[in-house]
């Protein structure tokens, strides 16, 4: 030590060596000191120095020193040697004839660098890229804050440099000050203004938002953007040296995108989500893109935090040969979905259940543009998208609920219930009327006395309660066995579809809505009836199922190409008649029913009650054959027959299980009964807190004509 003032501790200190920052600056009491150690989760930094001096404003400063924040204080991974490092308030740190080595190698010299903790406004970044050029990218939060960079394990070696949680701010002029205190509420809405600028490819701005305004609205996303590019061509093919003038007669070729059939003078992105959940639920993604290549061109390895360090120490010959790749967004698609369920009085069963949904939806698809052959190969609007497809509308209608039940209003199991002894003793015991009518007639005079003896005799019972027998009726907690138990359920629903698709144009200009290439209409009204039967609580149930699934497909736009071949501006008439062909065979008025009867031995054993014995069939009790041609659509409708495609399902299951806690276990033997073939397989399941595992496998003929035996693989899942 040379200097020290014991007041304000500023002095100078000679041949130091300090281990964690902290430890050098003061604390919340305001004392400080020079101590070794780190300090609770932040970094380890490790500052050695041939002079050390400290001012009364926590300025530090240290000449011919060795910083680093590796925790191998003997060999560091990285350090950095300097003639002078000064560590200054607010976290803020400077390097004057600064070495960095990685171990024991030289890689950068720094003649001088300066970090500062604080931000500026608009979060500047600079680079450079072989294809865009020297560039600066700017972010400006009007509401909000910039997110905090996660460390990529390329980037650990410079993790210091980067904020680690977020701290209150202060505007001050263009800097945003970082003060102290945590912040304690982080900010999830955000709204921020981007402008960019590239020395090769031209320019960006745009605005990006993103709220959440309340329960009911939950999202509210959106974003513009604008590109003011120009046409970049490679100096010799396949070199990484980019230029803006054309390799054939040296112009700039300044990019222009369409929008509805106008021609704009620059690119664009938009993007528009929101989410609604009451009173109905509605969900809405509209991106836009003006074409393949915006994506990468402008928001691809777009940063809103500047990595000094690690653009200082990068070679000229890696900035050089860096490229962000062209890669192309194929397609996008805008989505509508809403949804709505209708409520429905519970206590009424003839209608458990009531919803709507509407979803509709518009894709777009890319196709190669026709340029100016010159930028043909290289310009991002050789490729521009059109509506390939459209959904204009799909509803679907769902309801359910209950025919009739049995019993009507079905008694909760385990409910207590009260002996007729009891009850008989209780009536015995109750007043007779006439007592009760002199006890009555008598109150009014009682009531006055009472009030002339004051508290201390009304606060004393005659009788200590606890020498009075209890006239509580006794009560057993043991549940009777259930009944007899009948409920007939239906469900109902109608999903209606209509798709079109449009013919591409040769250019964006050429679009037109009214070219429909082709349009379809799909019905579907699946309905069901239920018919479920218990007895002493599913000792023995029976469920049967009959299902109607009625379809309905048509093409009512086919459109026929002019030159009789497949193209893409018409079909031929070949393939429109095979379109016919699959439109009329996808009509089915097909019946169906599903049969189950359970035997559950154990049902009231509180370990084995899930063990049970099972029989199941599925049969198609019509089924829609289509056997026509375009021009004389005909189906035949099959009636069912003892054979493996009328019986799509015939099996017996025999189920031993316990369950224990939160342990439990069961082994499941599975076995195909006649027609179908002969199939004999297990399925054994073990739980355990947090975790189940399953293990299937069987043995079966390998198909009707074919009597050989086959293993079924082992399959697992956990």
């Amino acid at each position: 030590m040379l200097l020290l003032n014991t007041e304000t501790l500023e002095g100078v200190f000679d041949n130091v060596r300090i281990v964690s920052l902290e430890d050098i600056r003061p604390s919340s009491s305001g004392s400080a000191g020079v101590s070794a150690g780190p300090t609770g989760s932040n970094p380890t930094i490790i500052v050695s120095a041939e002079i050390m001096g400290k001012t009364a404003q926590n300025t530090i400063a240290f000449k011919n020193g060795s910083l680093t924040f590796c925790d191998e204080e003997d060999n560091p991974h990285w350090k950095i040697n300097a003639s002078r490092i000064w560590l200054l308030p607010g976290n803020e740190f400077a390097f004057f004839n600064a070495l960095l080595y990685v171990g024991n190698i030289p890689v950068f010299y720094l003649p001088f660098f300066y970090y500062p903790k604080d931000e500026l406004v608009f979060n500047p970044v600079v680079g450079f890229e072989a294809r865009r050029g020297f560039f600066t990218q700017t972010t400006t939060y009007i509401i909000g804050r910039k997110p905090i960079e996660t460390d990529s394990e390329g980037d650990a070696m410079f993790s210091f440099l980067k904020q680690s949680e977020y701290k209150e701010q202060r505007l001050e002029g263009l800097m945003l000050r970082n003060l102290d205190e945590d912040l304690k509420v982080v900010p999830k809405d955000y709204l921020k203004l981007v402008t960019d600028y590239y020395s090769n490819l031209g320019w960006l701005a745009g605005v990006d938002g993103k709220f959440a305004p309340s329960t009911a609205v939950q999202q509210i996303d959106f974003s513009f953007f604008a590109g003011f590019s120009r046409t970049i061509f490679r100096t010799i093919e396949n070199s990484s040296i980019y230029t803006i003038y054309g390799t054939q007669t040296g112009r700039v070729f300044q990019d222009e995108s369409n929008f509805l059939g106008t021609q704009i003078p620059f690119r664009y992105k938009a993007n528009v989500n929101a989410r609604i959940t009451r009173p109905f639920t509605l969900t809405l993604a509209m991106p836009l893109y003006s074409d393949v290549y915006f994506e990468s061109d402008f928001l691809k390895n777009r940063s809103e935090t500047m990595d000094w360090l690690n653009y200082l120490i990068s070679s000229e010959a890696t900035k050089f040969d860096s490229e962000t790749e062209q890669t192309e967004v194929p397609s996008f698609t805008w989505n509508l979905d809403a949804s709505y369920n209708v409520p429905v009085t519970p206590l009424n069963t003839y209608l458990s259940a009531f919803s709507l949904k509407y979803t509709a939806s518009l894709l777009f698809s890319n196709k190669e543009n026709i340029l100016d052959p010159e930028i043909q190969a290289v310009s991002p609007l050789r490729k521009f998208y059109y509506p390939a497809q459209s959904t204009p509308a799909r509803a679907v209608v769902s309801f359910s609920g209950t025919v009739f039940q049995y019993p009507v209003a079905a008694r909760t199991r385990g409910t207590p219930r009260v002996d007729t002894a009891t009850q008989t003793a209780l009536h015995d015991l109750a007043a007779p009327e006439s007592i009760k009518t002199d006890a009555q007639g008598q109150s009014t005079e009682q009531s006055d006395a009472t009030a002339e003896q004051g508290d201390a005799t009304s606060d004393t019972p005659m009788l200590d309660q606890t020498a009075l027998p209890s006239m509580q009726p006794a009560v057993t907690s043991e549940s009777r066995p259930g009944g007899f138990t009948y409920r007939l359920g239906y469900a109902v629903s109608t999903d209606v579809t209509n798709q079109l698709s449009f013919v591409p144009p040769p250019i964006p200009e050429d679009f037109d809505w009214s070219k429909v290439l082709s349009s379809m209409i799909t019905v579907r009204s699946p309905m069901s009836l239920t018919s479920s039967t218990a007895w002493r609580d599913s000792f023995i149930g029976m469920t049967n199922t009959l299902s109607f699934s009625p379809v309905y497909q048509s093409h009512p736009i086919l459109r026929e190409s002019e030159t009789g071949a497949n193209t893409t501006e018409g079909y031929s008439q070949s393939y429109i008649h095979s379109i016919q062909n699959s439109d009329y065979a996808a009509q089915k008025l097909d019946t169906s029913l599903a049969n189950a009867v359970t035997l559950k031995p154990f049902v009231y054993n509180k370990i084995f009650s899930d063990s049970n014995i099972s029989w199941n069939t599925n049969v198609n009790v019509i089924r829609t054959e289509y056997i026509g041609t375009f021009d004389k659509p005909q189906w035949e409708y099959h009636k069912p027959q003892w054979d493996d495609t009328s019986i799509t399902a015939h099996t017996l299951n025999v189920t031993f299980a316990a369950r224990e806690g939160k342990f439990s276990q069961s082994l499941t033997l599975t076995s195909n009964l006649p027609p179908r073939i002969d199939y004999y397989g297990y399925s054994a399941t073990f739980g355990f807190p947090y975790v189940t595992v399953t293990l299937q496998n069987g043995v079966g003929q390998t198909s009707k004509d074919d009597e050989t035996w086959k293993f079924d693989p082992l399959r697992e899942t956990l």
